[in-house]
């Protein structure tokens, strides 16, 4: 099956990535996993209620085209719940109960709130990552649902290849090139566009089928007001490790004892001959870039970014299970578990996005390239690598948590 899957990627990325829009019927669908609307259902309304506490999760909702305040305008009562037992049945609720018509519920990330789900998204994309590689920027998801005829923003672009899976009723996308909307700002933004619609390309998917686009495609959604509920995938560009690489940096800074003082008496002539205070902040950043505590986190995040295919939101760590001192593991197909000393005296590992720092022992790369293996792989044999359990002990635990490794037996 996983040969199968690279077998279309390979076709796919061939064909359309990164050069028009496509719909994927048939076995091309097959590049991204057929999802039930019910078991999409639950990830939702587990994103949402994340949000709803506090959580860093997207979720808008729109109505008549104008955005609500979810939170703070005391509206939580559009967001789906366990009570409404399936998307079916929060449309019913927000049409009879709620008086809404025209909507729609747009939910980042839901992937996160299901386990089952992350694992076949990771099995599916990782024909697209030995492909065109991994997204320097991010890979994320997100689900749109409701009766809107145009979406609520208009028509628009990201910096992502996108695919969009209907779950239930169609989803029609209307594309523009790049260079006819650079050279169009009517049409950016958009919501009343028909003297733009002979450029355009209308594409309509129906449950099973994908719609692909590339980064530059200008878009919008379209409907006759049925409702729908489309999933969707994004595959950033760009470098947003960058970012994540200067959010680190001013962390390390903010820890640096700073030498700043008043700025003297003698006034502001004196600090811009001088420059005193700029050249003592330039010498902190110096300090801060080229020291050990930056590179060994931005490290941790890369191995971690890598591990994840590229996605920055994970599932959460699993409960803590006491490795037995028998029993069979094996690594969960399409996982890799990554691995890179970071200092003399410690190792990193990293597996599905997460990662712990582990004293550093040589035996623990070569346990790292037997298990990505696949095969299933006897604990006993693992302890034999090093008279020392305790690293080893500690790297089977944290595979564990992550999701990275299945405990299959431990009656052998």
């Amino acid at each position: 099956m996983r040969e199968n899957t690279l077998d279309l990627w390979s076709s796919f990325v061939r064909q359309y990535w990164e050069r028009k829009a496509a719909l994927l019927t048939g076995e091309q669908a097959g590049v991204l996993p057929r999802i039930d609307p019910n078991e999409l259902f639950r990830a939702v309304v587990k994103c949402s209620g994340d949000f709803y506490r506090g959580g860093h999760q997207k979720v808008r909702f729109y109505v008549d085209g104008g955005e609500i305040d979810i939170l703070e305008g005391g509206n939580q009562i559009v967001l789906p719940r366990n009570e409404d037992g399936s998307f079916e049945g929060y449309h019913r609720r927000m049409v009879s109960r709620h008086k809404v018509q025209d909507y729609a519920l747009i939910v980042a990330d839901w992937h996160q709130f299901d386990r089952a789900l992350w694992d076949r998204l990771l099995l599916s994309l990782e024909g697209l990552a030995e492909t065109v590689g991994i997204s320097r920027s991010r890979i994320d998801t997100q689900v749109f649902l409701g009766t809107y005829k145009v979406t609520p923003f208009g028509v628009h672009k990201d910096s992502r290849s996108g695919f969009h899976c209907p779950v239930i009723g169609a989803k029609t996308l209307r594309f523009w090139p790049a260079p006819f909307a650079e050279k169009t700002p009517g049409l950016r933004g958009a919501h009343n566009y028909q003297q733009f619609l002979e450029e355009s390309v209308l594409l309509t998917a129906a449950v099973g089928d994908v719609i692909y686009w590339p980064s530059d495609h200008w878009h919008v959604g379209e409907s006759d007001g049925s409702f729908s509920v489309t999933w969707g995938l994004g595959y950033w560009l760009g470098d947003g490790i960058r970012q994540l690489i200067v959010e680190t940096l001013l962390k390390v800074l903010d820890r640096i004892e700073s030498n700043a003082s008043a700025i003297p008496p003698e006034g502001v002539t004196k600090v811009a001959r001088t420059l005193d205070g700029v050249d003592q902040i330039m010498k902190d950043l110096q300090r801060a870039a080229s020291g050990e505590e930056l590179r060994q986190s931005v490290a941790q995040s890369w191995l971690q970014h890598h591990s994840a295919y590229g996605f920055l939101k994970v599932p959460p760590l699993l409960e803590r299970v006491d490795v037995p001192g028998r029993g069979v593991v094996r690594n969960k197909p399409a996982v890799r578990i990554l691995a890179s000393q970071i200092a003399p005296d410690s190792i990193c590992v990293a597996a599905a996005g997460r990662s712990c720092v582990l004293p550093w022992s040589p035996s623990i790369p070569a346990i790292v390239d037997e298990l990505n293996q696949g095969d299933p792989v006897a604990i006993e044999d693992l302890f034999a690598f090093d008279e020392d359990r305790a690293a080893i002990t500690l790297m089977i635990e944290f595979c564990l948590q992550s999701g990275a490794l299945t405990l299959e037996d431990v009656t052998s």
